[in-house]
């Protein structure tokens, strides 16, 4: 078993223990129910009615069901067998009947023969990949061209980011954060996205950790205190001129 694989089983046994915990975040914690707003914002945004959707890491179904309900189809990836039955339960209780829930990691999903879609969402995914110009090489292939790619990332010019950091590496804690393999700031996911045609329409930082973030917020530092970034890329035939900053 490689390194890279090792890593991603880390990151799915992490998930699996804390499915439940994770899910009922998304209606107790106002971090999770901004995270929520934000991406069902954008997927109404860039999705419509005859769609095919494909959820890389999808959890516990809670961005799955929102899309099935505003496309035409949507196939729903993860690792985790607790996310799977979190997120299928979810699709039955919505009656999103337009789901194909698949058992599968990052790394054995270019070898299940999937369609091309056009909208593709990634949200807190590849920071757990050892190989992320591998995972974006196939995460482009598998859009249409004029597709959209949404995806998070862990900011990396984040304060925040940086103390977690540390604290790890210093006290062992947060516990997670040994799963996580790549944090990277905006300018520089912006340039990897353009190397595979990946033309950014827009990003967004959300994620506000306790007072420090929503001081940061007060002050027009948001960049430096939110913890998470999301960009809105579009599928373009050849990679795009990098946009600087």
């Amino acid at each position: 078993m490689t390194a890279k694989t090792l890593a991603s089983r880390d990151a799915i046994q992490w998930h699996s223990d804390i499915a439940s915990a994770f899910d009922s975040k998304y209606r107790g914690s106002p971090a999770f129910q901004e995270r929520y707003a934000l991406w069902t914002g954008l997927i109404d945004r860039f999705s419509a009615r005859g769609d095919v959707v494909l959820d890389l890491g999808c959890g516990s179904g809670i961005f799955a069901t929102y899309a099935a309900k505003r496309t035409a189809q949507v196939i729903a990836l993860d690792g985790s067998d607790q996310m799977l039955v979190l997120a299928t339960r979810k699709a039955e209780h919505e009656r999103a009947d337009n789901i194909r829930f698949v058992h599968s990691t990052l790394e054995e999903a270019p070898s299940l023969g999937l369609p091309l879609v056009d909208l593709l969402l990634c949200s807190s995914v590849l920071e757990y990949s050892g190989q992320l110009g591998h995972d974006l090489a196939f995460i482009s292939s598998s859009l249409r061209r004029g597709g959209v790619l949404l995806v998070s990332m862990p900011n990396g010019q984040s304060l925040y980011r940086t103390l977690e950091r540390w604290t790890y590496r210093l006290f062992g804690f947060p516990k997670y954060y040994g799963c996580v393999k790549t944090v990277t700031t905006e300018a520089a996911f912006k340039g990897m996205l353009a190397h595979h045609s990946l033309e950014v329409l827009d990003t967004h930082f959300y994620g506000a950790i306790g007072w420090f973030g929503r001081a940061m917020r007060m002050l027009g530092l948001t960049r430096y205190g939110d913890s998470l970034v999301v960009f809105a890329c579009r599928k373009v035939e050849s990679p795009p001129v990098p946009t600087p900053g």
